[in-house]
């Protein structure tokens, strides 16, 4: 599995043209870059990458997206069960940045996480000040617990104080 080098990384944001990713670059490859040390540890051979939004972390990589303006191998919305894969058809799941988007459906996309693949990696924002309302708010580890019923094996906080990411792995098997 090769996973992007931070030139890599500009180059697709380049490619992208997309100006928004262009300005937090530097920001977003700090939780990106924590994922993929993450996931090189065990080097999965195949992997799920959850709503990239174009910006895969592996060319090998495929990715699920609901939005058909991002190219995407398949598009699915993940709160709905089932997925169209198999049972451990995948050595890892990716979803950076995505969970919190999932308006209470969390728990069941876990379950197919858990089903399809034998590991997962994710990242949420860490303790965000928002308005109460907005799915960014106050995330924490105790989110994480709630939408998994497991504890991480492994997690990190990364980011700049008031932009922190919390990027966790879960091992299945």
């Amino acid at each position: 599995m090769h996973f992007l080098t931070f030139d890599e990384y500009l180059g697709q944001i380049a490619a992208s043209g997309r100006a928004y990713w262009k300005k937090s670059a530097s920001e977003r490859w700090e939780y990106l870059a924590a994922a993929m040390g993450m996931a090189q540890v065990y080097m999965p051979e195949s992997l799920l990458e959850i709503g990239s939004a174009g910006l895969k972390c592996s060319r090998d990589s495929i990715c699920i997206d609901t939005n058909r303006d991002f190219p995407a191998e398949v598009y699915h919305d993940i709160c709905e069960v089932p997925w169209p894969f198999k049972d451990k058809e995948f050595d890892m799941v990716l979803a950076l940045q995505v969970f919190e988007h999932l308006k209470g459906h969390q728990r069941e996309s876990f379950q197919e996480v858990k089903r399809v693949s034998k590991s997962f990696i994710l990242s949420i924002p860490y303790k965000w000040k928002r308005d109460p309302g907005n799915c960014h708010n106050n995330l924490s580890e105790s989110d994480l617990y709630a939408w998994t019923g497991m504890h991480p094996n492994c997690m990190a906080i990364v980011g700049h104080p008031r932009r922190l990411r919390l990027v966790a792995r879960y091992a299945f098997e």
